[in-house]
């Protein structure tokens, strides 16, 4: 600490021996120093405090030390706690594996077999529900333990399942474990810097793909082995039970103690994960203390503040562009193409040995399709990264929906297979997007609650198309479903994310608060402007302006 301030104060020096030519000039040296002085006296401020919380801590101090430097600190959490969302994508693909020989073992029947199929999100939608009581209530670290715990059993249920109802029950208590996993990018989302912010957060929809990967892989390894359903379904648990062993050794989230009012345990946390060498770590972490009294005064002053969330209209903006894009990046039927994979190649013409190698190639191209996402973020932005891929999917739901009215076996195969792969390679990137717009889009004290809905939200359209998958295609044939159905929802959201996703990489919290106390006109005014100005470029040859920093404050 009092090296930043002695570097504040040679910074300040340098600022009054400035020769200055113009007004501008003055003005603008005038305002260092101003801003100069000012960092001086919350230093010292800060500087009281942090003593307070050194001698608090006492013999904790000695072990602040790490072997883990703090600027390497934010990215080994984040990738571990993310890890959570695996299993998601472990559940995906290994019931996806299974579809292909349980339901004759349990004699399923048409809706038997749609439940199943879409239990683990059923499940998932009170496990959504529950995470922000339960995160209050236990903390974040211990939140991800109940959900590994939770997931096990389900796992152990479904693997010894002789009947229909257990299976039902393994699959159900899977899907709580699965909602409960949410809590990593709320995690992650409290602990990190916002330049780093994007990156982290997406890390967990990246191990969702990596996940459904594994668990391919897993269904082609014991696809040829008596009882293979049962170790596809039962191989999850090894990876829960790892994970459960690693979040043990991880921290708790700084931002949770310091509610709690374990203040000192909160800046032990802190320091060993971003450290106190720099202003911005400081200023963000006593910022932070200072947004969690806030935050307390007002659930004293007013128990159901939650209600801001559609009471207050800044809040309300937030919340239709949060849940608008949960239900778009659901209902274009990616779930729904994911858990029925193996069924969908074995209706192509291929062996059931064949559909769950095939599979892969889907998984595949979902999880090459989250790299980009993971790299370009916070360098490209958020709306470059989202608009760019959904028309893509758009276009992929066309060519898997047009591939259904081919003559020809050989052109049926091809053209469905490019059509999955366009779908489900851009469908990584896109997926991507709602997990970190529920982090960044609502105040700090409707956070938790804003991204518990959000999360609800995706379970409950996961499940609606999941289970309705059979019955809708049925009624509407598979080229109506793909293209009729999930191609309108893709290019509906086309159209939503163009006008109403505002970009907030690098955003502070004020800046986003301007953007969501304009009308809603005001947004769409503004990114569809931002849109034209994007073209204009791309047509133009100037590319590398495209992926500049673009502050998109909305112009009165």
């Amino acid at each position: 600490m009092g090296k930043v301030i002695k570097r504040i104060r040679v910074v300040l020096c340098l600022v009054e021996k400035v020769g200055v030519a113009d007004d501008d000039a003055i003005e603008q040296v005038q305002h260092e120093k101003s801003s100069s002085l000012t960092n001086i006296i919350l230093c010292e401020q800060w500087q009281e405090q942090t003593q307070t919380y050194e001698s608090q801590v006492g013999e904790k101090a000695l072990y602040s030390k790490q072997l883990v430097q703090p600027k390497y600190c934010p990215f080994i959490l984040g990738t571990l706690e993310s890890m959570t969302g695996m299993l998601l994508g472990l559940d995906m693909s290994t019931i996806s594996g299974a579809n292909l020989f349980m339901p004759q073992y349990l004699h399923l029947d048409t809706k038997q077999f749609s439940l199943v199929s879409s239990g683990a999100a059923l499940g998932a939608i009170p496990g959504a529900i529950l995470l922000t009581p339960i995160n209050e209530w236990i903390g974040r670290k211990y939140t991800l333990i109940v959900c590994c715990l939770i997931f096990t059993v389900g796992a152990i249920l479904e693997a010894a399942a002789h009947s229909y109802g257990t299976m039902i029950a393994g699959r159900l208590l899977v899907g709580v474990g699965i909602g409960l996993s949410s809590t990593a990018p709320v995690c992650v989302s409290e602990s990190v810097k916002k330049e780093i912010r994007g990156k982290l957060v997406v890390l967990f929809q990246f191990n969702i793909t990596v996940g459904e990967v594994i668990g391919y892989v897993v269904a082609a390894i014991f696809v040829n082995v008596p009882g293979n359903w049962r170790f596809m379904l039962g191989s999850s648990l090894l990876w829960s039970s790892l994970l459960l062993l690693f979040i043990l050794f991880l921290p708790e989230s700084p931002w949770w103690l310091m509610k709690k009012g374990r203040k000192a345990q909160s800046f032990l946390v802190w320091k060993r994960i971003r450290s106190f060498e720099n202003l911005e770590s400081i200023t963000e972490f006593f910022e932070m203390e200072k947004a969690v009294l806030e935050e307390r005064k007002l659930a004293q002053a007013r128990p159901f503040y939650w209600l801001d969330i559609i009471r207050v209209p800044r809040s309300a903006r937030a919340f239709i562009v949060a849940n608008v894009l949960a239900g778009i990046v659901q209902l274009d039927g990616i779930n729904s193409v994911v858990y029925y994979i193996g069924v969908l190649f074995k209706e192509l013409g291929f062996s059931a040995e064949k559909s769950v190698y095939m599979s892969l190639v889907g998984g595949g191209s979902l999880m090459a399709g989250t790299i980009p996402a993971i790299l370009l973020l916070d360098k490209w932005g958020r709306r470059m990264v989202g608009i760019g891929p959904s028309i893509v999917v758009f276009l992929g739901c066309i060519i898997i929906g047009c591939s259904f009215l081919a003559k020809n076996t050989k052109t049926y195969e091809g053209v469905y297979i490019w059509g999955l792969i366009t779908y489900e390679l851009f469908s990584g990137s896109f997926q991507s997007l709602p997990w970190l717009n529920f982090a960044e889009v609502y105040p700090t004290y409707l956070k938790s609650v804003g991204m518990t809905i959000a999360d609800a939200f995706i379970y409950l359209w996961a499940f609606t198309v999941t289970y309705n998958f059979t019955g809708m295609r049925h009624a509407m044939t598979n080229t109506g479903l793909f293209v009729g159905f999930y191609g309108g929802i893709s290019l509906f959201g086309v159209i939503f994310l163009v006008l109403f996703l505002p970009e907030l990489k690098g955003k502070t919290l004020e800046e986003v608060d301007v953007i969501f106390s304009q009308p809603m006109s005001e947004i769409a005014r503004a990114n569809l402007r931002s849109s034209i100005n994007t073209l204009k470029k791309l047509f133009t040859g100037r590319w590398k302006e495209i992926v500049q920093t673009d502050s998109q404050v909305l112009d009165n």
